[in-house]
């Protein structure tokens, strides 16, 4: 009788040394996978909410200037009508032309917690994420051309770039002259 050998051949190492890869990288891709989601997804809701905020932005302008009488309820939102891109200064209560060049990147200041697109402070520090407001007024054809428009229609864009591309969230509002 023979003795029999005892030990793993070449061929049966490297097959146990596959299967157990393959049983790690599965789950570190899908790890690797879901972590890249989740940054999206964070990021993804933080640019809704900075779109949202250019709105109630928009309609706190509205507000003021009709409290205070200054006039038109669209004359502090002029820098942001037809094709012009603006942005709220949210230090300087101001609406702010970007042209030229692009919206400045929207802040974020960690004492307060509080987004802004203004403000150079050792707590401020710049984000991923730019924002832009659009007002346009809609025109209602049923009443005389020289009364004032009482509608706008406020859009703000927000968009980001990371490891995956470029970003955007669009967010219509209405505001209206009450």
């Amino acid at each position: 009788m023979k003795k029999q050998e005892t030990g793993f051949t070449l061929l049966e190492t490297l097959v146990a040394v596959a299967v157990f890869m393959m049983a790690i990288l599965g789950p570190l891709a899908l790890t690797t996978y879901s972590m890249r989601s989740i940054t999206y997804a964070r990021n993804q809701i933080t640019a809704y909410y900075l779109a949202e905020e250019g709105i109630e932005l928009a309609r706190m302008t509205r507000d003021t200037a009709r409290i205070s009488g200054s006039g038109n309820w669209l004359s502090d939102l002029n820098n942001c009508f037809g094709a012009q891109e603006c942005y709220f200064d949210t230090v300087q209560k101001a609406v702010d032309q970007c042209s030229p060049g692009p919206c400045p990147k929207v802040r974020y200041d960690s004492t307060t917690g509080f987004y802004n697109q203004y403000g150079l402070s050792p707590t401020n520090t710049e984000t991923i994420f730019t924002r832009s407001m659009r007002v346009e007024k809609i025109t209602d054809h049923s009443v005389p051309p020289d009364d004032e428009e009482d509608e706008a229609r406020i859009t703000v864009k927000v968009f980001w770039e990371d490891k995956s591309g470029r970003h955007e969230i669009v967010v219509e509002g209405y505001i209206f002259n009450y």
